[in-house]
C-alpha cells in the first residue's frame, strides 16, 4: 500500500492522473504472469523515463505537459498491435467541443468505421481512462486536459477530421441527432467552411429544422460565427428578439421571423428567406401595414438589454467592445457589444442614474439615486 500511496503522490494526487495511473496498472496486470509489483515498477520506470518526478498542483503549462506525458505512457501500456490505432482514435477526439457529450453516431463517422466497432473503440478508451463511456446514452465525454492535449497533438489534421465528419453527415438538412444539429456550426467553422453555414442560416427550412431539434440559443450561436455579414446580423437579431417566445413555442418561428424582418423583406438575401416563410405559413403579414407588425430586427442594441425594469443609462467602453447599462431596478449590466450577451450583473443599493467608463476601460463610475458615486473594477 505505501508504494501505491507514493505513486499517487508522484502523480500529484490529481484525480485525472490517478485515473490514468490506474488504467496503466490495470493494462499491465493483464500481461501474462504480471504482478502488482511488476505493474507498479513499470509505471514508475516510465515516469522516470519521461522525467516526471512529481506533478505540480499548480495549474499551468508545466502541469499540462506532465499530463501529456502520462497520456503517452498510457498508450505504451497497450499491446503493440493496438497501440498506434488507439492513439490515433484518441487524438481525433480533440475536434469535438469542450464539455460535449459525444454520441457514437459522431464517433463512427470520424473514425470511419461501423457503429458497433465505434462502441468497442469507445469502450477501449474508457478502459484506459481517457474517456468516460456512458453505455446507456451511447455517449463519451473527455476531461478538458485530455481533450486539449488531443487537439494540440492532432494539429493541422484537425481540419481534415472536421471535414470528414461533415461529409459523413451527408445532407445537412437531415442531421441524425441533437448533437449534430447543435454543433454543426462549430464543425463547419473549424472545417474552414463558413460559406456553407451562411447558406444554411439563410435557408428557412434549415432554420426551422434546427430550432425544432434544439433551441433559439443554438441558432444564435451559429449566427455569432458570422456577425460581420449584414444578412446574418438581421437573422441573429430577429431570433434574439423572439427567443423568449420561441423557447416554448417553436411553431411561432415563421411569424416571428417574418414579422421582425418585415422592413427588410426586399433586401438581398433576406428576400428569399421572407418568401420561403410566407409560402409555407398559415398566414402572412400584409405589405401595406402603416407600421411594422413586430419590433424590427437590426435595431439599436438598446432593444436587447433585458433589464427587469427601465434602462436609464448606457455607456460604451473606450475600445467599443462592451456596453454598460444601468436600470431603475438597481442593477448594472455589462454586455458584449458584438454578440449582445450579458457578461456580468452588479446589484446596487439604489436605482442607477448614470454610468461611465474610465479612459483605460478598467473601471466604471456609477451614480445612483442615493447621491453616491461608486467606482467599480471591471473584469470581463
Amino acid at each position: 500500500m505505501p508504494k501505491f500511496t507514493a505513486l499517487a503522490k508522484r502523480l500529484g494526487n490529481w484525480a485525472l492522473m490517478l485515473k490514468l495511473g490506474n488504467g496503466m496498472l490495470r493494462k499491465r496486470l493483464q500481461k501474462k504472469g504480471a504482478t502488482h509489483q511488476h505493474a507498479l515498477d513499470w509505471v514508475n520506470d516510465e515516469l522516470d523515463e519521461e522525467g516526471i518526478s512529481g506533478i505540480t498542483s499548480k495549474i499551468g503549462e508545466e502541469r499540462f505537459q506532465s499530463a501529456g506525458k502520462c497520456i503517452e505512457i498510457t498508450f505504451r501500456a497497450l499491446d503493440t498491435d493496438e497501440r498506434d490505432d488507439t492513439r490515433q482514435r484518441y487524438l481525433q477526439l480533440g475536434i469535438f467541443p469542450e464539455d460535449a457529450n459525444i454520441p457514437i453516431s459522431a464517433l463512427w463517422r470520424v473514425w470511419d468505421c461501423k457503429e458497433r466497432r465505434a462502441e468497442k473503440y469507445a469502450d477501449q478508451l474508457d478502459d484506459i481512462a481517457l474517456v468516460k463511456y456512458d453505455v446507456a446514452s451511447q455517449t463519451i465525454s473527455l476531461h478538458d486536459t485530455v481533450r486539449q492535449y488531443a487537439l494540440e497533438t492532432l494539429g493541422d489534421d484537425a481540419k481534415k477530421m472536421h471535414q470528414r465528419l461533415i461529409s459523413a453527415y451527408g445532407d445537412l438538412h437531415h442531421l441524425p441527432d441533437e448533437y449534430a444539429w447543435r454543433n454543426i456550426g462549430y464543425h463547419l467553422q473549424h472545417a474552414d467552411d463558413l460559406p456553407t453555414l451562411r447558406r444554411l442560416l439563410l435557408d428557412y427550412t434549415w432554420l426551422e429544422a434546427k430550432l425544432t431539434a434544439t433551441d433559439p440559443n443554438a441558432l444564435i450561436a451559429d449566427c455569432d460565427l458570422l456577425l460581420t455579414d449584414p444578412a446574418i446580423v438581421l437573422i441573429h437579431s430577429a431570433v434574439m428578439i423572439s427567443s423568449h417566445i420561441l423557447t416554448d413555442q417553436k411553431d411561432q418561428l415563421p411569424y416571428q421571423l417574418s414579422g421582425r424582418l418585415w422592413m427588410h423583406k426586399e433586401e438581398a438575401d433576406i428576400a428569399d428567406v421572407y418568401r420561403a416563410i410566407t409560402e409555407k405559413s398559415a398566414f402572412m403579414w400584409a405589405d401595406n401595414l402603416p407600421n411594422p407588425p413586430l419590433e424590427q430586427a437590426g435595431g439599436a442594441l438598446k432593444r436587447f438589454l433585458s433589464h427587469p425594469s427601465q434602462v436609464r443609462c448606457v455607456a460604451y467602453s473606450p475600445d467599443g467592445k462592451y456596453l454598460a447599462s444601468g436600470s431603475w431596478y438597481e442593477t448594472i449590466r455589462i454586455w458584449d457589444a458584438q454578440t449582445r450577451r450579458c457578461l456580468a450583473v452588479l446589484v446596487m443599493d439604489a436605482p442607477v442614474r448614470a454610468v461611465d467608463w474610465s479612459p483605460d476601460g478598467a473601471w466604471l463610475a456609477l451614480g445612483d439615486d442615493a447621491g453616491q458615486v461608486v467606482w467599480v473594477r471591471v473584469r470581463v
